[in-house]
């Protein structure tokens, strides 16, 4: 027989029964931004309501391996590839599990979870749900191939923005009415301003320079790919240099190993101002660079809805971003910021120079940006995964 659910247990939010969730996600690097950030909150938060919740990952990472203070238990499929007679297994393995402890909702992410898990997890007494946080670059015949069968068996897909409910309804065929708009949270404990001492070291070993007051301190968190178009970045800090030289410019992001990344970071020198911009590399706290600036940058080609946007505009940063994907769900041209087209270098150039230019607007646009933000709090978006959980 099956593990009998608590049905009359109801959630620290109240009303709401307590629930067995199981996410599942391919690999979990850490709780430091994009994917992982979220859902270590929703885990945290649902976790603190009471309900029951684990976490599986398809394959370990250094961090899943070591970690020690996660909300909930952590467990190893042991999934490497999805078209193999170990994914057979272990998800056979998993099927199983779902069938004897009758979770009432199984939530996946990434990838190989969104196929595997809708097609092997759900059950008479389990709902599948899965999320897509993107504009789908990924996308693939064999994937949308995947995805749209997988699909079939998934009660809803959860998406960040309009913008990706739209991509999604559309590459995946699927009716409006099965996707939920849930957007991204912003923490509920209000930071402490974090020092300028706080800011890590290079690679090199040595310090990094920090944010002086006396400038104007222009920031770009995102990890160095090229669909984050970070050199259009370093070429519009060229511009605004030659009108503004108080003007600072900083990059927190991850610079791998790459053609890209040893061209880009390069780039400053070829220009001739690499006094003036700096490569941190990867930032586990970016609000630590993010509190000492006035002006937040997003150059991406493509975004589902962007946490840096949102962190930019909590610490009350006016934002200069790409018209893409959510950008526009959150960033409003000319009342919290700015919109630029992708690769508009001069258009991205000028809107610094005037931000940079005049003090009075950044503080505007910036309690725009902030008092916008208040919409973002844990406690409404894990509200609403709770509701949608507790349908099923």
């Amino acid at each position: 027989m099956g593990t009998p659910r608590n049905d009359t247990t109801t959630s620290a939010a109240g009303g709401v029964r307590r629930l067995r969730i199981y996410y599942v996600i391919d690999y979990y690097d850490g709780p430091y931004a994009g994917t992982e950030k979220q859902l270590w909150l929703l885990i945290r938060e649902m976790a603190a309501r009471g309900h029951e919740v684990r976490l599986f990952v398809f394959r370990h990472t250094s961090y899943t391996r070591q970690a020690r203070d996660f909300p909930c238990p952590i467990e190893l499929c042991d999934v490497r590839k999805m078209l193999s007679l170990n994914a057979l297994l272990r998800m056979r393995e998993l099927r199983q599990r779902v069938l004897r402890e009758r979770p009432d909702v199984v939530h996946a992410f990434f990838n190989d979870a969104a196929i595997l898990v809708p097609v092997w997890c759900s059950t008479a007494d389990t709902a599948v749900i899965t999320s897509r946080r993107d504009l789908g670059f990924w996308y693939s015949k064999a994937i949308l191939w995947g995805l749209r069968l997988a699909n079939t068996r998934v009660s809803h897909i959860i998406c960040n923005s309009e913008a990706v409910a739209r991509v999604v309804a559309e590459r995946e065929r699927l009716d409006r009415s099965r996707l939920a708009v849930i957007v991204n949270a912003l923490p509920l404990e209000d930071l402490q301003p974090a020092t300028m001492a706080e800011i890590p070291r290079r690679r090199t070993g040595q310090p990094t320079p920090m944010p002086d007051p006396a400038d104007v301190n222009v920031c770009l968190v995102a990890n160095i790919r090229p669909l984050k178009r970070i050199d259009d970045f370093v070429q519009a800090a060229a511009r605004v240099l030659q009108a503004c030289p108080q003007s600072r410019f900083w990059i927190a992001g991850g610079v791998p190993d790459t053609p890209y990344a040893r061209d880009l970071v390069d780039l400053p020198r070829r220009l001739g101002i690499q006094d003036r911009v700096t490569f941190i590399g990867r930032m586990d706290n970016p609000l630590q660079l993010v509190r000492h600036c006035q002006i937040g940058v997003l150059t991406s080609e493509t975004e589902g809805l962007s946490n840096a946007i949102m962190e930019y505009m909590d610490c009350g940063l006016p934002v200069v971003c790409t018209d893409v994907g959510g950008n526009p769900e959150l960033v409003h041209h000319d009342d919290n910021g700015y919109l630029f087209p992708v690769g508009g270098v001069a258009e991205l150039g000028a809107h610094l120079v005037d931000l940079v230019r005049n003090p009075e607007k950044r503080a505007a646009m910036g309690l725009a940006g902030r008092q916008h933000a208040r919409a973002f709090s844990v406690g409404a978006i894990v509200d609403e995964h709770e509701r949608l959980y507790a349908a099923q």
